[in-house]
């Protein structure tokens, strides 16, 4: 009887290609083969044993002629690129319809719920990544106090704040009323509050990330598993690269 489930996730770790990746710009995707490569082959004897040579040619994984695992490679039903689809989808949450990206930048009506929600006029506003943001409006954040918006495309806000503009506890509560008040007013279904620090002209991520994730749209393996009196625990990797960067703690599930 099997009485405990480990289920670990490693985000924006594929092992190659959908049919529709040239649909999202991700025609040649295959992280972990790529990053094989890059070393110069990799050296993962647990996942050897497991079975990982048989799911592809990977320099430096051999194929075990007898594994102790099951393995094999999963595809998305669900339309689109964006990890929370993902997540929906393990869960048992399928997407019909692919969710509407933001190719052109944070639309006004976003824009509006951000300014009305921190009562402050935004910075940026157009597709971006983290580091050219900082690098491009740290002056005029640092001198406004303004957050700095943009949105990678995708189905994801982001907003950065550094702490001498707004404390990090403040901070990370107005983008959950963002994220709430955003629901019915875009196609926004994860807003991400990133603190930075440094000076007026080096800012730079620090730890403390936290997003912000629309409910999924229908009853999860968690939902069920909740209603049977079963308990789960969940806990995540901080997701800025820096050093010092450690896991939160391990907790009860729950949705923002």
């Amino acid at each position: 009887m099997i009485n405990r489930i480990i289920l670990l996730v490693i985000d924006g770790f594929g092992i190659g290609a959908l049919p529709d990746g040239v649909d999202y710009g991700d025609a040649e995707a295959n992280t972990l083969v790529h990053l094989a490569e890059t070393v110069d082959g990799l050296r993962v004897p647990n996942f050897e044993m497991l079975g990982l040579g048989h799911v592809a040619q990977i320099k430096g994984v051999r194929t075990m002629a007898q594994p102790s695992g099951s393995f094999g490679r999963l595809g998305f039903t669900s339309p689109g690129k964006d990890s929370v689809v993902g997540y929906w989808e393990i869960s048992g949450v399928i997407q019909k319809d692919a969710q509407t990206g933001c190719s052109s930048g944070v639309p006004a009506q976003i824009v509006d719920v951000v300014e009305q929600v921190v009562g402050r006029k935004v910075i940026g506003k157009n597709v971006s990544t983290m580091g050219m943001m900082l690098r491009r409006h740290s002056m005029e954040h640092m001198a406004t106090g303004g957050p700095i918006l943009w949105t990678d495309g995708g189905n994801t806000c982001f907003l950065a704040m550094h702490e001498s503009g707004m404390a990090p506890l403040e901070f990370q509560q107005r983008c959950r009323e963002i994220r709430k008040a955003a629901k019915d007013a875009g196609s926004f279904i994860r807003v991400v509050a990133q603190p930075v620090i440094g000076g007026h002209d080096m800012l730079r991520p620090h730890v403390g990330r936290k997003d912000f994730v629309m409910e999924p749209p229908g009853l999860t393996m968690l939902d069920v598993l909740s209603r049977s009196g079963q308990i789960r625990w969940g806990s995540e990797k901080s997701t800025t690269s820096l050093p010092g960067a450690g896991s939160r703690k391990l907790s009860p599930l729950h949705q923002e």
